[in-house]
This record gives structure tokens, sequence and C-alpha cells, in this order.
């Protein structure tokens, strides 16, 4: 009788427009709120002087420089570790001569060179930091190889550890048949 005496059917659309709002408003608040970055452990909200880090990637290496994603899990204050947790994009620089001696899965102790991923600085030019951001990669560092001390080996994923393992194996042996069929 009231929704006939107040023609409340011509607007049953609104309660569900409100709802799928609701749902969306929802969704925006938790994929925000549970960003690394927003975390009260995460290792850019205290001060360190030294990072206790695991090598999470493989290391690209370009000219004299490899760079990694690396995951902070304690930082150094006076001799003091602090659990903390957040991914740091680390370039570090090497002497090309000698074999990098970093691979996935190392436990490394870095000297704390904190800075935030820079923007990109032209309208139409991709934004770097932005795609890090979706990685949850909100700082980078910049260290010498000397900065760093290898603490321990294969405390990553045994599986990608072994799946990385198994690739160079492969990529050896394409590399060695190919300059075999490359001297015929």
């Amino acid at each position: 009788f009231i929704t006939k005496r107040l023609k409340l059917y011509q607007y049953n659309y609104i309660p569900a427009c409100l709802i799928a709002l609701q749902f969306i408003f929802t969704g925006i608040i938790l994929c925000n709120s549970s960003k690394e970055i927003y975390q009260k452990h995460h290792f850019s909200k205290h001060q360190a002087h030294h990072h206790l880090v695991i090598i999470t990637e493989q290391p690209k290496l370009k000219g004299d420089i490899a760079r990694f994603t690396v995951s902070v899990k304690h930082n150094v204050v006076n001799q003091k570790l602090l659990k903390t947790s957040g991914n740091l994009l680390l370039a570090m620089r090497y002497d090309t001569t000698k074999k990098f001696p970093y691979r996935y899965g190392d436990l490394l102790l870095i000297k704390s060179k904190i800075k935030d991923t820079e923007p990109a600085y032209n309208p139409a030019e991709f934004n770097y930091k932005r795609f890090l951001a979706y990685k949850q990669i909100y700082h980078q560092s910049f260290i010498n190889l000397k900065e760093t001390v290898k603490l321990a080996s294969e405390k990553g994923n045994p599986i990608i550890s072994f799946a990385l393992k198994f690739r160079e194996k492969q990529v050896e042996k394409f590399k060695k048949y190919l300059a075999y069929e490359g001297s015929k």
C-alpha cells in the first residue's frame, strides 16, 4: 500500500545503485589500507644505519650496475635488530672484471641509503614510480658492492631457486651448442 501510494516502485534502481557504490568504496578502502607502505612496521618508518635484506629476484646486470629487488627483513640501529618489512629496489655498482657474487635468496647486510623512487618528469613519459608502486616498491637505494656483506645463502623459495639454477644451466648449454654450430 505504501509503495503504491508513494510510487516508490518507480525508484527501485536507487537502492541497487547505493549498494553497488558501497561495495566499490569498501573495495577501494580495503585495497589502499593493505598497501605495505601504510603498515607501522615498514622499514621506511624507522631510522636505520643498515638493513638486513633477502634478494627476491635474480639480479639484472647491465654494464657495471646490477639491479634487483630485495625484501627488507630487519633494520639495524646501534647493533640492535628491529623487525621490519617492505620491498626495496637496489642498484649496486660492482667490478665488471669479476663475476657478480650475489644471486636469488642471498641474505645481505646493506648500508642504508634509502630514497623515494623518482616520478616521471615529462607528461607523456612512462611512470616508473607508479609501476613500482603496483609491485609494493616505494623506495630505492644505490650502493657499491663494498657496502654490502653476504651473511647467508638459499634463504628464498626453494622452487624458484631451483628454477633459476635450471634456467642458467639451460642457457649455458644453448650458448655452448650455438658456439659449436657457429664454428662449422
